[in-house]
């Protein structure tokens, strides 16, 4: 039991001397400087790409439904459905 409490010891205190040397901030780990300047925020995502193809399930039409996913408008039950697993009567 006392090799299992000097390992536990030896574990923390190796723990220990490797997050004093780091600095937690946004979420990464930074080596500390002299100067500890914080670390800078993430760069905001560009502006979507014109040329990119759309998002899967992006199409919806004006009743919300989805037709790359198969999903059709039914007006006599008033929503969308796939015609091959329920009908549109």
């Amino acid at each position: 039991m006392d090799k299992r409490k000097l390992l536990v010891g030896l574990v923390l205190a190796a723990l220990l001397v490797v997050g004093a040397g780091c600095d937690v901030a946004g979420g990464r780990f930074k080596p500390l400087s002299g100067d500890r300047k914080p670390v800078e925020q993430a760069a905001q995502p560009a502006a979507p790409d014109q040329t990119a193809p759309p998002l899967l399930g992006g199409d919806r039409d004006a009743h919300g439904c989805i037709g790359s996913a198969g999903y059709s408008w039914c007006e006599a039950k008033e929503k969308c459905l796939r015609v091959w697993e329920e009908k549109c009567e």
